[in-house]
């Protein structure tokens, strides 16, 4: 079977991330720390992985992206990124990794486990989740516009996603308990597991110092 994978890291519109407002204690340079370094995070668990395709889509020019040696893809701010993903052409029997660029807590170790469960011999979604059921990546071995406009539709809602799918003959693996920071309780929470030496496994280095320095600016918060 064709082992071909290719991994979209999805970055978010800021404008609209703005509106919501749910980081709204941390200033506008302090969000821009905290999500480049979720990026550059996400980028250094799959660097090692040569045999992967690596692609950027974003609405816009990132500071984090212009060193990368990734493909990068524009999409309009009016659609949204699986829109753009359903106007290219997709690869016979190519697996494809989803990543929301503000997910953290997976490592090389995931990566090669979602490569293996895509090697399902049938149609395949690998999900995985935080604890409340908020999406932070897909992995599947099939895609077809019907997929896509339910993962659209979901609106990165597991719930809504497994709904959708379980209506069609597909298998799904679920992997849970990884971080997606949008609000200021995720960021609390990001604290506390990159206090604990098990983050290692995901974190380390220059990224993790940076996080650490950005913590100290909201100790009082954090307490």
């Amino acid at each position: 079977m064709n082992n071909n994978t290719s991994i979209y890291f999805l970055i978010s519109d800021s404008e609209q991330d703005n509106k919501k407002n749910h980081l709204s204690k941390l200033t506008e340079e302090h969000k821009k720390i905290l999500n480049s370094n979720l990026l550059k995070n996400a980028f250094e668990q799959v660097n090692n992985f040569d045999q992967i395709k690596k692609y950027i889509l974003t609405p816009e020019q990132h500071e984090t992206i212009k060193n990368s040696n990734y493909a990068v893809i524009y999409y309009n701010k009016e659609k949204s990124v699986f829109e753009k993903i359903i106007e290219m052409q997709p690869e016979e029997n190519e697996k494809y990794i989803f990543i929301n660029s503000n997910v953290i807590g997976f490592s090389k170790d995931v990566i090669k486990r979602i490569k293996d469960l895509l090697l399902y011999d049938g149609e395949a979604i690998v999900i995985g989740k935080t604890i409340d059921n908020r999406i932070c990546f897909i992995g599947t071995n099939f895609i077809d516009t019907t997929l896509l406009n339910h993962i659209v539709a979901s609106n990165n809602n597991y719930d809504k996603l497994l709904s959708r799918i379980k209506r069609d003959n597909v298998f799904y693996f679920i992997l849970n308990n990884f971080l997606k920071i949008e609000t200021l309780k995720d960021f609390k929470e990001l604290y506390a597991v990159l206090s604990d030496k098990k983050s290692e496994n995901f974190c380390t280095g220059e990224i993790h110092e940076s996080f650490t320095n950005l913590f100290i600016e909201y100790k009082e918060l954090l307490q």
